[in-house]
């Protein structure tokens, strides 16, 4: 046979076992989809850089997370993309020391930030069984779309007659820069990484996941100090999953 025509053969019978391993592949894939629902405990890393001499604590907000999310396991690996509705946010106190009576300043201040995203994470897993069921491990990244948020204000002022209270509540807004000074603003797109543990038993899918924000979340406006924080989330989710298209029994597939 010429030099010349070997190698559309070989190339040929190379596609063709490739071909034929990627269509077995694809036939002992199991695909599933279906609703996630969990409760977010979220957080933030919080950094001040101002001049005013604040000693700031963080405390967490109990918030909810819902959406879809698909399964699709080959042997013990899963890829696991989801889009979600998260809400996050965090409680930020603030205690000015020394404290000065009659400062414009409040003594104490407490924030509560409340932000609301659309989020589309996608984990890798890998399971305890080749069926994708039982204890699993799993990591991976998300990215946020930041929809809207809310900013609430609880300050508390020293004076000579007496403490007094300023509450107020701003909405907050979408935005890589402050557009009006006497606006808040969070910025749009925020992307972290995350990790976690779960348990699958047939549809039931049960997730605890941790997420650590890698984006200054923070749009300083006129009225604000410098500082920056940084989306955290403990997350505990449960899936209930549905078969997609044609099953590999799970006889077939090796544990």
């Amino acid at each position: 046979m010429p030099r010349f025509s070997r190698f559309p053969l070989c190339a040929l019978a190379t596609g063709l076992c490739f071909g034929t391993h990627l269509h077995s592949a694809r036939a002992q894939a199991r695909i599933s989809l279906g609703p996630r629902v969990g409760v977010n405990v979220a957080s933030a890393k919080f950094n001040y850089s101002g001049t005013v001499p604040y000693t700031f604590t963080t405390e967490s907000v109990t918030r909810l997370e819902t959406g879809v999310v698909a399964n699709i396991n080959y042997r013990h690996f899963s890829w696991q993309p989801a889009l979600l509705y998260a809400q996050k946010g965090f409680v930020l106190t603030g205690t000015k020391k020394p404290s000065i009576v009659g400062s414009s300043r409040p003594a104490r201040a407490e924030l509560t930030r409340r932000l609301n995203y659309l989020t589309l994470p996608v984990n890798v897993a890998y399971t305890q069984k080749a069926s994708g069921e039982g204890w699993q491990v799993f990591g991976g990244g998300y990215v946020g779309l930041l929809l809207g948020g809310k900013r609430t204000v609880h300050n508390q002022y020293e004076y000579a007659t007496g403490t007094y209270f300023y509450d107020s509540e701003q909405p907050i807004r979408p935005g890589a820069e402050a557009v009006e000074a006497d606006a808040f603003y969070a910025q749009r797109w925020d992307a972290g990484l995350q990790a976690g543990v779960g348990y699958r038993c047939g549809a039931a899918l049960l997730q605890v996941t941790y997420s650590a924000g890698l984006t200054n979340a923070d749009v300083l406006s006129a009225l604000q100090e410098p500082q920056s924080y940084y989306n955290r989330t403990v997350q505990a989710a449960f899936a209930y999953l549905l078969p997609v298209g044609k099953q590999v029994p799970k006889q077939r597939i090796n544990n």
